[in-house]
């Protein structure tokens, strides 16, 4: 008997930043999902929307930090990364995305989130000074 081959993901956690800088409603993993979708679609056709529909997943989306964990598998994830940065619009709503890490496992794009969050809410309190 062959052994189990086990599936190899890529865990991307991105910003969503919003041209008009208010929280969403609208929004949700969902959402944010069909878009990725529709950008690989659009910029890599047939080929990559087919090689990423298995392992794609918004494992993660916080409205109140406009964080997200998208999960994809690892042959691919340069193709998911371009398809999040060419993203322009999520629910009629312009926004730009920036990729800020790239990791095998969950938890460690969890500690990412938590120290470029804990890195801005220093920024912030240093400009307030």
């Amino acid at each position: 008997f062959g052994k189990m081959v086990r599936f190899k993901n890529r865990y991307l956690l991105a910003e969503l930043r919003w041209e008009d800088g208010e929280q969403p409603e609208n929004v949700n993993g969902y959402t944010l999902l069909n878009a990725v979708k529709d950008s690989l679609q659009y910029n890599f056709g047939d080929f990559g929307i087919g090689s990423n529909l298995q392992s794609l997943q918004v494992k993660y989306f916080n409205t109140t930090t406009n964080m997200c964990i998208v999960r994809c598998s690892r042959a691919h994830f340069n193709t998911v990364w371009s398809a999040l940065t060419l993203i322009t619009v999520v629910a009629k709503r312009s926004v730009a995305i920036n990729v800020l890490h790239v990791g095998g496992t969950i938890k460690l794009c969890q500690k990412a989130a938590i120290a470029y969050d804990r890195e801005v809410l220093l920024t912030a309190d240093a400009d307030d000074d």
